[in-house]
């Protein structure tokens, strides 16, 4: 679950002149505030200080992002479930930033569903190696210690030419003894 103060965390590069938060609130979506709009729980509204102080709604567990003068945050400090950023923030671009962290957060929930189902159902190994190749996109190879192949995604797109380890172990089935001193692979043990 992505937080408030998660979001915060990323949002390097931001002026933020105060934040204010009863407590750690879930987020689940980012929309510019703006008249006749119902507010809703758990979403960051981005707002001026004048449309904030003018039309807030009495909803607490909305989340608000000001923009406002240094000078201007006098008239904001009772207030709780919000952040106060200087004049200079580019509200689109903000918007954007935690747009961002929003879907990366949905893309690892249904990652984690999917691979958490694929457990609860039991699937077996290749099912759930491939499942993962798809969410990375790229092949997974599972080894044991000594670096012998017990099982792999699909390998049908992969280019067998450019890598020598890959190529080693999809034709000996295991890192050759050759390639382990060659690129000290022990080391990366």
């Amino acid at each position: 679950m992505l937080t408030i103060q998660s979001i915060l965390n990323r949002l390097t590069g931001y002026n933020v002149l105060l934040h204010s938060f009863g407590q750690d609130v879930n987020v689940n979506s980012v929309a510019i505030a703006q008249d006749n709009i119902n507010y809703l729980d758990e979403v960051i509204y981005l707002c001026s200080k004048a449309f904030f102080l003018n039309t807030m709604p009495d909803n607490i567990n909305a989340i608000y992002f000001i923009v406002s003068d240094e000078e201007e945050i006098l008239g904001l400090n009772d207030y709780q479930n919000i952040v106060i950023l200087g004049q200079d923030t580019n509200i689109l671009k903000l918007f954007s930033d935690i747009m961002d962290q929003i879907k990366v957060t949905w893309r690892i929930c249904d990652a984690n569903m999917s691979i958490s189902k694929c457990i609860y159902e039991k699937t077996d190994i290749t099912h759930i190696l491939q499942l993962a190749a798809d969410i990375l996109g790229n092949p997974i190879f599972l080894q044991d210690t000594s670096t012998k192949l017990l099982a792999n995604s699909d390998i049908s797109d992969l280019s067998l030419s450019g890598d020598e380890i890959i190529k080693a172990v999809l034709n000996n089935g295991y890192v050759t003894a050759d390639l382990f001193q060659k690129y000290n692979y022990t080391r990366l043990l």
